[in-house]
């Protein structure tokens, strides 16, 4: 997926200007968030949405490849700013495709939107145990949605 190239946040940084990117979710689909190691040596994480239909309609998401801001909390509830998220470089262009996904009767679907690079944020952040997070927005100017996610220890 595009935008997915990790850098530690400034100390001034407008966490409400990423993701770049709006995401169209019905009400009637709820999202999960979690991690799949990608290779553990690498220590490289797939951040995986799960769309569920809680609705008896067919439905789709749509959103494209910068929707989704990958973030760390130091406060496991979600609280605040985050200490960390995986905004690309500000010279960084993001890809156009626009990703649907479809869902039957109370269907549910599995979607990688953006990767954990845990040595990336270990270089920028002190050891301990943060709590991972996906953000998105409705429209250009809405409010950013979390979806929080697990625990992850840092080295």
């Amino acid at each position: 997926m595009g935008c997915s190239s990790p850098t530690s946040a400034p100390i001034q940084t407008d966490w409400d200007a990423w993701p770049w990117m709006t995401a169209d979710i019905p009400a009637s689909v709820r999202l999960a968030a979690r991690l799949s190691l990608v290779t553990p040596s690498a220590m490289t994480s797939a951040v995986m949405l799960t769309f569920s239909n809680s609705t008896t309609n067919n439905t789709q998401a749509t959103f494209g490849a910068c929707s989704f801001a990958v973030r760390l909390y130091r406060d496991s509830t979600v609280t605040g700013n985050p200490v960390w998220d995986n905004r690309p470089p500000p010279n960084a262009d993001c890809i156009l495709p626009l990703y649907v996904v479809s869902l039957g009767s109370r269907e549910s679907a599995d979607r990688q939107v953006g990767v954990l690079d845990v040595a990336a944020a270990a270089r920028a952040l002190p050891a301990g145990r943060y709590r991972v997070a996906v953000a998105w927005r409705s429209s250009a100017t809405g409010p950013v949605q979390t979806v929080v996610g697990e625990m992850i220890s840092l080295p």
